[in-house]
């Protein structure tokens, strides 16, 4: 088969949720097909800040969701206007919102978009954390508001829409979307027999990700507000922050434990310390996608406290594959009890066992497969 590939940016390049499914079923698929890749980012023109913002703005204003102006290039869309018309395409594979745009609506039933999360509904949750400022709420909402629009016109048309977790296709459906079917995320384990036990880990708890996303802010504060104190009064467990771009209110908020808080900013590697760390800890408060970072530690054999929303996409057994609190006291106490040796290597172990089982690519390669064959096959019998 012909099968054309949009993505937003280089899956080869970055280190995100949405782009390590894209690289890992674009190799896939290149064993078995012929396969066209465009990245929109590299057709996109640089504009400054203000030029930038204000394109977003009057767009947002005319129904046009961020994801979708944020992501346009007329180049790109010659591009693949060109590739369509020269070169007979069998299956469109797009990922996330951003990338529908670049396929004409006569091949709509030919194309198949993965989606990491749901925008309206991850728009809709986020303007609820109690840490955004009330100018950003305003603009969230209007943006929801086009997001909502643009999805509800454009997603009954499209032939399969794929999310990475089950709860959100619940969600999803609740807004009449019935074309949404799941895809499992595979987890990407590393190339090595090293064992990372109890004895060679610090004894340090670990929160990783952009710590400029307004949802690792949000998690950041509340643990270091609410949990970390009842921690330290228990315990000499000592944090680290690692990711880039660490917010203002982050750096100000662990001055009172400076001597047990550290924040790295950017690393060339986070699992590095995740392989170093004792316990990993995932604070999120809203509800959407899998959270990548749980995964990162779970194959790593570290073990991970999350929240009921960290958990949502991951659906992991409380007190068996990791623990799940929401309670500031309660997570506090799960995450001592892991300084037990016994109790962290149960949960290592069950971790690893569990991510193996459920979020491996082989799954994923035969899902997607199957959607594409079962496309494929309706479109051939027209």
């Amino acid at each position: 088969m012909n099968i054309l590939v949009i993505t937003s940016n280089n899956p080869f390049q970055i280190k995100t949720g949405s782009a390590n499914i894209a690289r890992n079923q674009i190799l896939h698929l290149k064993k078995k097909h012929s396969v066209e890749t465009i990245n929109i980012s590299d057709y996109k023109k640089t504009k400054n800040k203000i030029a930038k913002y204000f394109y977003y703005f009057i767009n947002l204003l005319a129904g046009i969701p961020v994801s979708v102006s944020s992501m346009h290039s007329k180049k790109a869309k010659r591009k693949i206007k060109d590739i369509i018309e020269f070169k007979k395409i069998d299956i469109i594979i797009a990922f996330e919102i951003s990338t529908i745009q670049y396929c004409p609506p006569n091949l709509y039933h030919k194309l198949i978009v993965n989606i990491e999360d749901p925008q309206s509904i991850k728009l809709k949750r986020l303007i609820k954390l109690k840490t955004i400022k009330n100018y950003k709420k305003i603009i969230h909402f209007i943006n929801y508001q086009a997001t909502k629009s643009y999805e509800r016109a454009i997603f009954p048309k499209i032939k399969k829409i794929l999310l990475l977790s089950k709860n959100d296709i619940e969600d999803i459906k609740k807004d009449g979307h019935n074309n949404v079917d799941y895809i499992t995320y595979g987890a990407n384990f590393p190339d090595t027999t090293e064992k990372l036990e109890y004895k060679d880990r610090e004894k340090t708890i670990i929160i990783s990700g952009n710590m400029n996303h307004e949802l690792n802010i949000d998690g950041v504060l509340f643990f270091i507000e609410k949990v970390f104190p009842k921690i330290r009064q228990k315990s000499d467990l000592k944090l680290i922050i690692v990711g880039a771009n660490p917010d203002k209110r982050i750096i100000k908020s662990i001055k009172k434990f400076e001597n047990y808080i550290k924040i790295t900013g950017k690393v060339e590697n986070i699992s590095d310390y995740i392989k170093k760390s004792l316990i990993s800890i995932c604070p999120v408060m809203l509800k959407v996608g899998v959270q990548t970072k749980i995964l990162e530690a779970l194959v790593l054999g570290t073990p991970v406290v999350t929240t009921s929303a960290g958990n949502s996409g991951v659906t992991g057994k409380d007190g068996v594959d990791l623990f799940v609190e929401d309670d500031a006291e309660k997570m506090a106490q799960k995450i001592i009890k892991l300084t037990d040796i016994n109790t962290w290597n149960i949960l290592s172990e069950n971790g690893k066992s569990f991510i193996r089982k459920e979020f491996n690519w082989e799954k994923s390669f035969f899902e997607l497969d199957k959607y594409i064959n079962e496309i494929y096959n309706q479109v051939t019998e027209k």
